[in-house]
């Protein structure tokens, strides 16, 4: 008998995409799929006794749709048990509230901005001296002459 569940969430669904695979993975389940452009994730749980007395494995198939850049749902669906069920309910929603929770930070008071700016600097031959020479400059600084790619 298939189940199916549907769970709203106050997260982002690329956010909980990426920590359920985390969550799963920790939890003792295999990534069977992950597709991120169709966010769509296959979880697959085995016991050492799905082996030996054939029962074989459950799969458990995660749809996200995202609502908005903060909530989203989940559709879950498989051929499982209660405690399957469980397991991946919980994983979704320990996901949920690492996004909703706040990141603690070292110093409240103040607020500290970096910015990084990488510029390429490329230095040409110049055509009357051969002289290496930036190819922002207007002029040789050895020999005065005018770049030609100006």
């Amino acid at each position: 008998m298939g189940r199916n569940y549907t769970l709203d969430l106050t997260a982002s669904s690329e956010f909980i995409f990426d920590e359920v695979i985390k969550d799963a993975r920790k939890d003792g389940f295999q990534i069977e799929e992950a597709d991120r452009m169709e966010m769509k994730v296959s979880l697959v749980k085995e016991s050492p006794f799905d082996f030996l007395f054939g029962l074989g494995s459950k799969t458990v198939k995660l749809d996200f749709d995202p609502v908005t850049n903060i909530s989203s749902i989940v559709k879950i669906s498989h051929n499982g048990d209660e405690k399957l069920d469980s397991q991946v309910i919980s994983i979704i929603h320990r996901c949920e509230s690492r996004f909703r929770s706040p990141v603690p930070r070292a110093n409240q008071g103040s607020v500290v901005s970096e910015k990084i700016i990488i510029r390429e600097v490329v230095k040409i031959p110049c055509p009357y001296c051969n002289c290496l020479i930036e190819n922002t400059v207007d002029s040789c600084p050895n020999c005065g002459g005018k770049p030609t790619w100006k």
